[in-house]
């Protein structure tokens, strides 16, 4: 999560917003961690 907000220039709290937007995709295997496609980060850039 923080090495993409880092990416995009944007916080935290505004990387879950647009997740529960539907804007950026994202899985959590673990039901903890968010995962990211780099090329998903650079899209929504």
């Amino acid at each position: 999560m923080k090495e993409a907000c880092r990416i995009l220039g944007i916080s935290e709290s505004t990387m879950r917003r647009r997740i529960k937007k539907g804007l950026i995709k994202y899985r959590k295997p673990n039901n903890k961690d968010y995962r990211f496609k780099g090329k998903d980060i650079l899209s929504a850039a």
